[in-house]
């Protein structure tokens, strides 16, 4: 089963909502992710996760609410695909969020 509405995680203060690429879509070439993120206190760390590998990370220079956007090709993208945002605030407040995507 697919959600067909943006993936979106609340854990504590930290909010994050997947806009882009979302659940269900087939990838091909680049991956364009597109999120809105929100904490209570400025948010410190940004990693991108594809199928559980590390493929980009930000750190700094965020505030509480941040659009965040981002481009990488993924490497042996699968049939299906697991991407993931993570979040982390000031505080050390973690959130995740992910979508499935396809090949």
């Amino acid at each position: 089963l697919v959600p067909s509405a943006p993936s979106s995680s609340r854990a504590g203060a930290v909010k994050i909502e997947i806009k882009k690429t979302g659940a269900g879509e087939f990838i091909s070439g680049q991956i364009n992710i597109k999120a809105s993120l929100e904490s209570r206190v400025a948010i410190s760390e940004i990693r991108i996760y594809f199928n559980g590998e590390l493929v980009g990370k930000t750190a700094g220079g965020y505030g509480e609410k941040q659009v965040f956007v981002w481009q990488f090709p993924p490497k042996n993208p699968l049939p299906q695909n697991l991407l993931e945002l993570e979040v982390v605030n000031q505080e050390n407040q973690k959130a995740k969020a992910g979508v499935i995507v396809y090949r």
